[in-house]
């Protein structure tokens, strides 16, 4: 069984966030105890601590300690009510000898990144970025598609992917997902794509398995099908397991993801 609390508070705290602004934040960064880590987020004024650097710099704290004491502690001071996680598996896991994301000491852009970060958050129901403005983040000193994505995930793993090498590493064969994501429009298309792949499954649970498989292949030369949905039977309970052979082959077969023809052959499996 998997634990999905995680998504859950990283949802609450991105929320809180979205709500009360940029003054709240910067006066809650500056309360939250990250112990004896330099702390680069806060070197350059109120002004310059936007969201999506935050949500990147805490990303980074991921020992069993900085979760117990760093998360721990934004969990107090950002008021968050849900029930603190046990574990943290499937937040990408930013490079460490990044101190910031999305400025240099140099370039700053927070009036972007805070609209950016508006636009994504999940106080909308369906939120939408800019193309303009998600592309225009691409341009900042030191930010790629890989972190930019990852940061979205983060404050929004409802409705956002990483596009990371997860997909192309776990689904090698599928030629929707060969090749680089470039801009705003190409990252909608991988995310159309793998929502097609994985029906019925939220983006967090399709990020669990991409990032599974990859380091680990579930489903095997033998296609053995692989079970990710939280409620694939309809009964409220959570389900993740290998659930038995299908004669077909790989992952994808004639109708492009072996999920479908389980379906067909399972019954009410989503």
């Amino acid at each position: 069984m998997i634990d999905y609390t995680w998504a859950d508070w990283l949802v609450a705290l991105a929320t809180t966030i979205a709500e009360n602004g940029e003054r709240y934040l910067a006066e809650r960064a500056r309360a939250v105890n990250w112990g004896k880590d330099d702390v680069p987020l806060l070197a350059y004024g109120d002004e310059n601590i936007d969201p999506m650097s935050f949500l990147y710099f805490l990303a980074q704290r991921r020992t069993t300690h900085q979760f117990d004491g760093i998360f721990g502690s934004v969990h107090e001071v950002f008021d968050i009510t849900l029930e603190f996680p046990e574990s943290w598996p499937f937040i990408p896991a930013p490079t460490a000898n990044v101190k910031t994301l999305f400025h240099d000491g140099n370039s700053f852009r927070p009036d972007l990144l805070w609209r950016v970060y508006r636009q994504a958050a999940p106080i909308h129901e369906r939120p939408t970025i800019q193309p303009e403005d998600f592309n225009a983040v691409l341009e900042l000193p030191n930010v790629g598609m890989s972190k930019l994505t990852q940061t979205l995930f983060i404050a929004n793993p409802r409705h956002y992917l990483p596009a990371d090498s997860s997909a192309k590493e776990a689904l090698p064969h599928h030629p929707e997902l060969e090749g680089d994501v470039e801009n705003y429009e190409g990252y909608l298309r991988r995310m159309g794509t793998l929502r097609r792949l994985f029906p019925g499954c939220g983006l967090y649970e399709i990020n669990i398995f991409l990032d599974t498989q990859r380091k680990e292949p579930l489903i095997s030369k033998e296609t053995e099908f692989f079970q990710i949905s939280t409620n694939a039977y309809n009964d409220n309970t959570d389900y993740w397991e290998q659930t038995g052979s299908l004669e077909k082959d790989y992952l994808f077969n004639e109708n492009h993801y072996v999920y479908r023809e389980a379906q067909e052959e399972r019954g009410n499996i989503r």
